[in-house]
């Protein structure tokens, strides 16, 4: 921290505990702490979601000579699909970047890039890494340039660099300027429901050490009274005792059965707990169950997931390529597939209301219905009784030259059958 700081100049860091805290004013009871992934509600409402983000794509694009959107480098596209680094698959990648997203409001994707083969001078991505912002430093150098302090490959290599090497994404904006918000607003609502199984787990743990009071009508030393206690839960408490459920004493001894009745939230409270921390990470049931409906998902998309793709697009459009190239349409694309999440009823809808007119092809259809590709499968065909969508013109009006003929050819029988 010393040397980075005689370095840099004044340094930062997000405050975040994971530790519980004990609170000695409430012995009954723990408090839940600012870890709220302890909590099996949000753990899953998280889950619920990072489960769908693991379904996106990441992909390059660009512009071919005329200025249409064609894919980009195979080799940058291998390594922002398949294998981002050394430890992880693209899958489990964007899960994670969108763990942090809900858990820590902040995601940061160190670039790594290492100079080219093919260019003198260039750089090109080598890997890519979600770090924990939890534990990333943040050094704001003299001059106002800041530099990220952290750990990656498992925490074997250190690594500090600038900002323009790090991808950043907040969420829950605030008044801070580098660091998304907290999740403090949640965590009452989590305390209260971890308070309420607290209580039934004490309620629980109480209600096996005492359940029968026994009064004497006579003053008895402590030593008796324990004997005594023992004598009538090894005759009539222990299983086994041949009693047939019937407990016979004298007018001595009066017994008092020991009721536990603790106060908890009802059902209908706790679903509403639950629906509220549901909420705050923008999910509901049906998603968690996946029993959602087709309007169900476009919903939980457009307001869950597509904020986080709208501003890991931008972020790694921006720090992967230089400005120049994104001017000659180099840009990241996040992509899924929303009719893939539809049921199959919808998808046999759609193919029927779109198959003619050449808007999906043959094998994106077939794979809307779980069927593999097959062979020349990629055209696009529209209905003049199936044709390729690229040649519709040709078949429909004919190339100039075929017009003439045909036109010459219709005046030519006209000329037969007036001379007949």
């Amino acid at each position: 921290m010393g040397f980075f700081n005689k370095l840099f100049g004044k340094s930062k860091s997000i405050v975040k505990t994971k530790q519980n805290v004990v609170n000695f004013f409430t012995p009954m009871f723990t408090d839940f702490g600012n870890d709220i992934t302890k909590s099996h509600v949000v753990q899953e409402a998280i889950s619920s979601i990072t489960k769908h983000a693991s379904k996106l794509k990441l992909s390059h694009y660009t512009n071919d000579s005329s200025g249409n959107l064609q894919k980009g480098r195979d080799a940058l596209n291998e390594i922002l699909q398949l294998y981002p680094n050394g430890l992880e698959n693209g899958a489990d990648f964007l899960e994670k970047a969108m763990y942090h997203w809900l858990v820590d409001n902040n995601v940061f994707i160190y670039l790594k890039f290492i100079p080219s083969n093919a260019y003198t001078g260039k750089e090109v991505l080598d890997s890519m890494w979600v770090i924990d912002p939890v534990e990333t430093i943040v050094n704001v150098a003299d001059d106002g340039e800041i530099f990220l302090t952290f750990w990656i490959n498992n925490e074997i290599e250190q690594v500090t660099t600038s900002i323009d090497n790090v991808a950043v994404l907040k969420r829950n904006i605030g008044n801070d300027e580098f660091f998304g918000g907290n999740n403090s607003n949640i965590n009452q609502v989590l305390k209260i429901i971890d308070t309420n199984y607290q209580g039934i787990e004490k309620a629980i743990k109480t209600s096996a050490y005492i359940r029968f009071i026994v009064e004497s009508s006579t003053v008895l030393n402590p030593k008796v009274k324990k004997q005594k206690a023992e004598e009538f839960a090894d005759d009539f408490l222990k299983s086994g005792t041949n009693t047939g459920g019937v407990i016979f004493t004298d007018a001595a001894n009066k017994i008092t059965q020991v009721k536990h009745e603790g106060v908890y939230a009802n059902e209908k409270e706790m679903e509403q707990f639950y629906k509220q921390v549901y909420h705050y990470f923008g999910t509901n049931e049906h998603i968690i169950k996946s029993d959602y409906t087709d309007q169900q998902w476009n919903s939980f998309y457009e307001s869950t997931i597509e904020p986080f793709v709208n501003k890991l697009e931008i972020e790694l459009s921006k720090k992967i390529f230089s400005k120049n190239e994104r001017t000659r349409g180099n840009k990241i694309v996040v992509e899924i597939s929303k009719l893939q999440q539809m049921s199959i009823t919808s998808r046999l809808s759609i193919i029927k209301e779109v198959k003619d007119i050449g808007l999906l092809s043959i094998n994106e259809m077939r794979e809307l219905i779980y069927l593999k590709p097959i062979e020349g499968g990629d055209v696009r065909q529209v209905s003049l009784n199936y044709i390729d969508a690229d040649n519709q013109d040709k078949y429909q009006v004919g190339d100039k030259k075929t017009i003439i003929e045909k036109e010459e050819m219709e005046v030519e029988v006209e000329d037969e059958e007036t001379e007949w």
